[in-house]
């Protein structure tokens, strides 16, 4: 174990990038951005703390001689950490200050296997269970807030992939990223985005900032609004589960077992509507107002009064369900589109046919009936005067 300078590393990656320093690794260099941009960000500003901060990398040799403070490698090769030197080799700015590098260097004494040690240690070290850029947010400040919040209102977010829920159970409960999921498809209308770019929410400043760097705790309509989705979502995971057995034909099982983001963005336009944010006339004109006009936040599903709520939310399920069947059958028999992955992964496919289909529907006198019917759970409360 050694502590490199970034210099003699720097040094080591200009004369053998190219000549087999990395022969020995599983992987050649793979492109992070949200690793490479922080990495860059200490190399720029950071210097002193790239120690604590990097995991340092692993040397395999046939064999080593240390001399003072140098170290003399025969037959050499980095079978981990070639993120750290391909970066710290590549680096192009200003900062040329000297920091160091943990190290560790291994080499086999003796032959033991028909397995070269050096590739063993090169498929251990790059083989464990990778870092996602939702663990990367798990401790951060907004998010412990608001996992802080959420408990004290009975909720149980999990931030930490495969941590324990707690003795006492919540009320509710949803993973983070799901729940930025749910917000992106309802709120923002990018219900493509939300499902096949979980990992983008957590890289994307944009996206990150506008579900978890909200201040729910002041915005009492906000954190009111927050409080009731995850209770709605609890309420659509009970009856989608009820659907997936009975009420539903199997076609129309698959197309909602895929396509809860979708769901859940035409139950926002079902929100807008009930509460006069946007009008049936103005989606017809413009169904863009649906992403581009202000959302407004407020307690809804909680201050339903009836007992007819999941019956309700049943009804509007299945009606857009039905919508959505018929929307990719249309788009499949037209040759636009071949699975329902495909579909329900595109924004443009969602504003333009499905949005379309469901406002369309609206002014018929079967199911647009029953879905306007069924609008009223999602009213906003009013306080009284």
């Amino acid at each position: 174990m050694v502590n490199v300078k970034s210099t003699s590393l720097g040094s080591l990656y200009s004369k053998f990038s190219s000549k087999g320093l990395f022969d020995m690794n599983i992987r050649g260099y793979i492109r992070n951005q949200l690793v490479d941009d922080k990495i860059r960000e200490t190399l720029s500003k950071n210097r002193g703390d790239f120690w604590f901060l990097n995991n340092g990398i692993v040397i395999a040799c046939e064999d080593f001689d240390v001399d003072g403070n140098k170290i003399a490698l025969t037959n050499f090769s980095i079978v981990n950490g070639g993120q750290t030197t391909y970066l710290i080799g590549e680096y192009k700015g200003t900062n040329s200050e000297i920091f160091y590098i943990p190290c560790k260097i291994v080499a086999e004494t003796k032959r033991k296997s028909e397995v070269p040690f050096p590739t063993k240690i090169a498929e251990a070290t790059n083989s464990q269970k990778p870092i996602l850029p939702r663990d990367l947010k798990s401790n951060s400040p907004e998010m412990l807030r608001l996992a802080r919040m959420l408990k004290n209102n009975d909720i149980y977010m999990e931030v930490k992939r495969s941590s324990k829920k707690p003795k006492i159970m919540s009320k509710y409960s949803v993973r983070n990223d799901v729940l930025a999921q749910i917000i992106l498809s309802m709120v923002n209308q990018i219900p493509g985005i939300a499902r096949h770019s979980s990992k983008r929410i957590f890289e994307s400043p944009r996206l990150y900032n506008s579900v978890f760097r909200v201040n729910y705790e002041k915005d009492g309509d906000k954190k009111a609004f927050l409080i009731d989705l995850i209770q709605l979502y609890s309420r659509f995971v009970n009856i989608t589960n009820e659907l997936k057995n009975s009420g539903l034909t199997p076609e129309q099982v698959s197309i909602m077992k895929n396509g809860m983001q979708i769901i859940f963005a035409l139950l926002g336009v079902t929100y807008r509507l009930a509460n006069g944010d946007v009008t049936e006339q103005e989606l017809l004109q413009d169904k863009n107002i649906a992403k581009n006009r202000d959302f407004v936040y407020g307690q809804f599903v909680s201050a339903y009064q009836g007992d007819d709520i999941d019956e309700k939310l049943k009804r509007l399920i299945k009606d857009i369900v039905i919508v959505m069947t018929e929307s990719y059958r249309a788009a499949y028999d037209n040759g636009i589109t071949m699975s329902v992955n495909n579909y329900f992964k595109s924004d443009t496919y969602y504003m333009d046919r499905i949005l379309g289909s469901f406002v369309n529907i609206l002014s018929t006198i079967t199911i647009g009936a029953d879905l306007k019917a069924a609008m009223d759970i999602f009213r906003r409360f009013q306080p009284k005067p």
